[in-house]
């Protein structure tokens, strides 16, 4: 299923045309005058994605778009859960996947209640 998602535009296509809102501040920091400016981690042109695991924040945004059930949810996790942006982000992708693995097209909130108690599991025995 990721395959096939990644092989074709989203239903969001704006979404990838849109600059993120707040650039992370590891990419607003100030970095030395290199004549290199190569990042192998950021190629030049459109990103090839293969699972869900490499989405973005611009990709989540076009191949994720919650309904607002499922943003009430996470809403109510994230503030109930002390999480950050980052773990919003990270819940929905794995949100994505269990909604793959039922045969699902659009993200439910019973797929991001599952993605909900593997994050608090992982906080239980890691403790992070």
């Amino acid at each position: 299923m990721q395959s096939e998602r990644f092989s074709r535009p989203p239903r969001d296509a704006e979404a990838l045309r849109e600059q993120d809102a707040d650039p992370h501040p590891a990419e607003t920091a100030e970095k030395p005058n290199t004549a290199n400016d190569f990042n192998p981690r950021r190629p030049k042109g459109p990103r090839r994605l293969h699972c869900n695991s490499q989405m973005e924040a611009r990709e989540i945004r076009a191949y994720c778009a919650p309904s607002e059930s499922v943003r009430t949810l996470l809403r109510t996790a994230i503030q109930q859960l002390g999480l950050s942006a980052r773990a919003y982000d990270r819940l929905l992708k794995v949100a994505r996947t269990i909604a793959d693995l039922a045969g699902a097209e659009d993200i439910q909130t019973s797929h991001v209640a599952e993605a909900i108690q593997y994050r608090s599991l992982d906080r239980k025995y890691t403790g992070m």
